[in-house]
């Protein structure tokens, strides 16, 4: 089975959000679900490694 590092979402996250932007000519009211998803995800991740520092556990970056 295939594992995907836990930043694979985040990135994925950007580059929505980045696309949303892209197809909405920069207008940011759009795209406003798309940010929140990334900054949630990004949030969650920060979490993770956070609790992975703290038990001596390595963190993928």
């Amino acid at each position: 089975m295939f594992h995907r590092p836990p930043h694979y979402s985040l990135y994925g996250n950007s580059k929505a959000s980045l696309s949303c932007m892209d197809n909405n000519d920069y207008n940011r009211d759009n795209c406003l679900d798309f940010f929140q998803t990334y900054r949630d995800c990004n949030k969650a991740w920060l979490e993770q490694r956070r609790e992975d520092r703290g038990a001596g556990r390595p963190t993928p970056i």
